[in-house]
């Protein structure tokens, strides 16, 4: 009985290697006013997959869209694209706020994240989740800062209408490798015990 114990534990660390090898990452955004395009993510095992955005935040900023995908472990960056549908006021930039999740670990947008449109600006963070004029967004942790870029206070029309922000994250590799040899030990140590 002993036996059978120690064999279907190392089938089952063997079953769980073949399983653990995408880690879960939930991408969870919206946009003042609008995520103009959608999200990009480009990785080396998945060249550039292009989600749109599910539209629920269209014009209403205080609804998220998000979604998970199941990554290998690997680099991985990733590009939102902000859009202001009213044109033709000035001061009124693309705001963006943001989260990646995987694991125990989160990636909020901050003034980290790189604003590569417009051009030859930075990012800017102008408040947590929550700050005025906007209140908390449900579903994006309070530690996400509101950003656009620093021309958020231009008044030449449609400067900051427009605005791509990008940022990165590493999946780490799952534990694999260590399921595989536990798996193979167990069998190991099953059959040799049996002889």
């Amino acid at each position: 009985m002993k036996n059978i114990i120690k064999t279907l534990a190392a089938i089952t660390c063997l079953g769980m290697a073949g399983t653990a090898l995408a880690t879960p990452v939930t991408i969870t955004y919206t946009g003042d006013n609008i995520i103009g395009a959608g999200t990009y993510i480009c990785g080396d095992s998945i060249g550039c997959i292009y989600f749109t955005s599910g539209a629920s935040n269209l014009d209403e900023w205080a609804q998220v869209d998000s979604f998970t995908i199941d990554l290998a472990d690997g680099y991985y960056e990733f590009a939102f694209q902000v859009e202001n549908l009213v044109p033709w006021e000035g001061n009124n930039p693309a705001g963006l706020l943001a989260e990646i999740s995987w694991g125990t670990q989160v990636n909020s947008s901050s003034a980290s994240w790189i604003t590569g449109m417009p051009l030859n600006e930075t990012t800017v963070e102008y408040g947590v989740n929550g700050s005025s004029p906007w209140s908390l967004v449900s579903g994006i942790s309070g530690d996400a800062q509101w950003i656009w870029t620093s021309d958020n206070d231009g008044t030449a029309l449609g400067t900051d209408r427009y605005a791509t922000f990008f940022t990165s994250i590493t999946v780490p590799e799952p534990a694999t490798l260590a399921l595989f040899g536990l798996g193979l030990a167990g069998i190991g140590f099953s059959r040799r015990r049996k002889a």
